[in-house]
């Protein structure tokens, strides 16, 4: 019986501790190599929205997705999240759009009837 109790109580604090600790660390560092090993992330990149979709011009890379293959948008505080399936997304900085542009973003979302989360300012 008291071995069972130590075991408990080892596994529990095993439990709080990982959680707290070394999960926050272990995610820490494989974000870090993530971030390293593709350099797209850190470079200027120049977005376009338009009628026909969305697309990305950066150093090296362009990319374009067509309205018709957006799975979903949604609007936060401070970002436009578009989805490209259920997990994946690219985002876009609200501070580098100004509220004309906000709202005709929301407009063409709206307009072409693709799934969304948009706030209502």
């Amino acid at each position: 019986m008291f071995l069972y109790e130590m075991f408990y109580e080892f596994t529990s604090l095993f439990i709080v501790l990982f959680t707290l600790v070394f999960y926050p660390i272990l995610l820490y560092v494989r974000f870090q190599k993530f971030y390293r090993s593709h350099k797209i992330l850190g470079l200027r990149t120049i977005s376009e929205i338009d009628e026909k979709g969305f697309s990305d011009v950066g150093e090296g890379f362009e990319a374009k997705i067509l309205w018709e293959n957006i799975y979903k948008v949604k609007e936060l505080k401070n970002w436009i999240l578009v989805y490209h399936n259920s997990t994946a997304y690219g985002f876009l900085p609200k501070r580098v759009l100004s509220g004309n542009q906000i709202q005709e973003f929301r407009n063409i979302v709206t307009q072409k009837n693709i799934k969304s989360e948009l706030l209502k300012d």
